[in-house]
């Protein structure tokens, strides 16, 4: 990281030369550009500056100080001042100017340009954020210049209004929705309405220019009292996330669409600043500009708040850096758990951006973001570094304290605004950024491998082992990566079934077996790839196995694997089933050919990786491993791995259930029945490793070619 300087006043020239001036001039600049003139990844530090002692912002900047101090030894090297949230007292237009500014908030031009001059004194990039679009725009702006907002849709009577989500414009006044509710001519708006509050929307017309001139000079005002000694901030952050209030019906209202209509404001900021501030970097969020997220349009099943302007990243100005916010590793943040990592990081950089990966609280999704971030700018030098937001109250001074104390917990006076129940995870947010910048500040940018079996080896050359796992002469090699080297071990065909149901017609003599019966007109048929396999057609067929205790796996962990053949159509089938009323576990194939696993109904479930149908008329090997010490399920189909979407809200509950255990169909009578070939079904009570998956996949690809229990199968490469 760029070496902490105090930054002397420049001496005389000497009569000597002009040359030397010029020389140190260039020197200092370099100086004070820090991270940025060296080529470093950029390792931020997003806070909104807040006095929390009575307001006293001289204690502030004092505190302020030592936090810089100490996210430098952290590696941090970029403070991103989050100037929203009233937090700075605009006077470049007199009535902002005349605006209310909370105490500890409102912080002067001098008092700006101190907290750049002691990130500079630090060796620091500096770099300011305002929204110029979105969340209303800083805050002060919509109640000093209502009429620059976004007007809400005319009231009228018999609509159903959501709350905190629908503004009204209403007899010349703007009203928020403050509760749910269809409206009546007896709860319309107004000063003594129950369910309205008078307010402005929390959106930026973006058509209207006396208002966009207003934030442009906003802007400016932040870059002027953000520059030190003649150096401005190297970069301006304009927010633009999670567009809350919105056209209904962007071509009708506007001509045109609602990603042309995002893509304008965004661009018209973009192009202010490099005239206003040549070579000035401009960094937005990215949520709004991903298909798979708030760029989607809206729906009512996947995402209330898309707005349909993920097109907007084909309008945009490929000089913008894509701030891409992912504070979870779940499927909401599009988190890629076979390769933990975010895809769309290389995603946005394919599409020709600069992209700076964000984090909040999670330690686990920061630090794989961390190193998704790494391995893209390995890959294609597009990605700046990382970003830490933090979006809490109370950074200064708190933060000094919790990065120096893993032990250190947040005191209550620091949440005196937040609920009694709500304050244990309060607590987990502030100590979750804090252990996050510590465990993996000094890892960004690193050019090394990461260690997993995805990436690991001496750098650049980092292999993925788990291709290289199979077999080897007549034994199977599972590789793992143990301290950055690859390493291996010597499987055996997994035989400790807890049940194995072949579905040949040969009695299943491996421990754990149990009785089988074919039931309405489930029989078995001869394949030319499986051999004999049980086949399902019509209604009802199916093959019943008596309950035991073994096929309960309670709280523990389990395995469940099976081949399988369908052809396209067909609704939701049933491959196995321990109980109709979804208690204990189902391994189902969608209509859509994906496979899903449940074991708590709708409340623990995973699907198969999207945009593959195993509905194509071929055999598949499909297992599904229930960790309970996560707890958490993985996918694998054909011996690797194929985790899709999933919901893990309980996957503690005891999966147990008197019910019997059903191939073919959910209740032995036909519910979600299943249409076509089904064999070699096996249960484990216990985790199969993904080398054993696929040492069963590689084993048993051709049954009816060759004796069971003869050669393991193909020689891996």
């Amino acid at each position: 990281m760029a070496p902490a300087v105090r930054h002397p006043v420049p001496p005389a020239p000497q009569p000597a030369g002009l040359w030397r001036l010029v020389l140190l001039l260039f020197g200092l600049a370099l100086l004070w550009a820090g991270p940025a003139a060296a080529g470093e990844p950029w390792a931020g530090f997003f806070f909104t500056p807040q006095a929390n002692g009575n307001g006293n912002h001289n204690r502030f900047l004092a505190e302020f100080e030592e936090l810089v101090r100490s996210l430098k030894a952290k590696g941090i090297n970029t403070i991103v001042f989050d100037m929203n949230y009233g937090a700075f007292h605009f006077t470049s237009d007199y009535r902002m100017g005349r605006a209310s500014y909370p105490a500890n908030r409102g912080f002067s031009r001098i008092e700006a340009r101190r907290m750049a001059q002691i990130a500079r004194e630090n060796g620091m990039q500096v770099m300011v954020a305002l929204q110029v679009l979105t969340h209303s725009v800083g805050n002060v702006f919509p109640y000093v210049y209502p009429q620059y907002m976004l007007a809400g849709r005319e009231w009228r009577p018999g609509v159903l209004y959501t709350a905190y989500e629908d503004w009204v414009s209403y007899r010349g006044k703007s009203y928020l929705c403050t509760s749910t509710r269809r409206s009546t001519p007896d709860n319309a708006p107004g000063p003594k309405a129950f369910y309205w509050r008078e307010a402005p929307t929390n959106t930026r017309d973006p058509f209207n220019k006396e208002g966009e001139q207003v934030v442009f000079k906003m802007m400016d005002e932040l870059v002027e009292a953000f520059t030190v000694d003649g150096i401005p901030p190297e970069g301006f952050h304009i927010g633009c996330d999670e567009v809350g209030w919105w056209y209904a019906e962007p071509r009708r209202e506007t001509g045109m669409s609602s990603a042309q209509v995002f893509a304008l404001a965004v661009t018209n900021a973009y192009r202010h600043l490099q005239e206003k501030h040549p070579g000035m970097e401009v960094i937005m969020w990215g949520d709004m500009l991903d298909p798979a997220w708030n760029g989607m349009p809206r729906s009512e099943k996947y995402n209330l708040s898309g707005r349909d302007t993920a097109a907007a990243l084909d309008l945009i100005p490929k000089g913008i850096i894509i701030a891409d916010w992912r504070y979870e590793a779940n499927q909401r943040y599009r988190y890629d758990d076979a390769r933990q990592s975010f895809p769309s990081v290389a995603q946005f950089a394919a599409q020709g951006f600069r992209v700076w990966p964000t984090s909040w609280a999670d330690v686990k999704a920061t630090r794989d973001l961390v190193w998704t971030g790494n391995e893209e700018r390995a890959r294609t030098g597009k990605v700046v570094g990382h970003l830490y937001s933090t979006w809490l109250m109370g950074i200064v001074p708190e933060f000094t304290r919790l990065l120096a104390d893993s032990g250190r917990q947040v005191p209550d006076t620091l949440l005196a605004d937040v609920g009694a129940e709500e304050r244990s995870r309060y607590r987990g947010y502030y100590r979750g950024i804090a252990d996050a910048i510590n465990q993996t500040g000094t890892l960004i940018g690193a050019r090394a491998c990461r260690g997993t079996d995805r990436s690991c080896g001496a750098y650049p050359d980092c292999r993925d082992l788990t291709v290289q796992s199979g077999f080897y002469g007549g034994s199977f090699r599972e590789y793992s990566c143990r301290d950055n080297r690859s390493a291996f071990r010597t499987l055996s065909l997994p035989v400790d079934y807890a049940g194995a149901w072949r579905l040949n017609g040969v009695p299943d003599g491996a421990a754990g077996a149990h009785q089988v019966a074919l039931k309405n007109g489930a029989r078995l048929a001869e394949d030319p790839v499986r051999g004999k396999v049980a086949y399902f057609s019509g209604y009802g067929p199916n093959v019943r196995v008596r309950h035991r205790a073994s096929l309960d796996p309670g709280s523990g962990s389990f395995s469940i694997g099976a081949w399988f053949k369908a052809g396209p159509g067909g609704g939701l089938g049933t491959i196995v089933s321990k109980d109709p009323g979804f208690r204990c576990y189902n391994l189902f194939l969608d209509p859509e050919g994906m496979i899903w696993f449940e074991t708590n109904g709708v409340r623990f479930y995973r699907y198969s990786a999207p945009g593959v149908s195993y509905r194509d008329a071929k055999w598949h090997h499909v297992v599904a491993v229930f960790d309970a010490g996560v707890p958490t399920i993985d996918l694998y189909l054909d011996g690797a791995l194929a985790n899709g979407k999933y919901v893990f809200i309980d996957g503690t509950n005891v999966k147990s259930s008197p019910s019997d255990l059903f191939i073919g169909n959910n209740d032995g009578n036909g519910a979600y029945q299943f249409l076509g070939w089904i064999g070699d079904v096996v249960l484990f009570n216990r985790v199969l490793s993904a080398g054993e998956v696929k040492m069963m996949y590689l084993a048993e690809q051709r049954p009816a070619a060759r004796k069971r229990g003869g050669a393991p199968g193909p020689k891996a490469p």
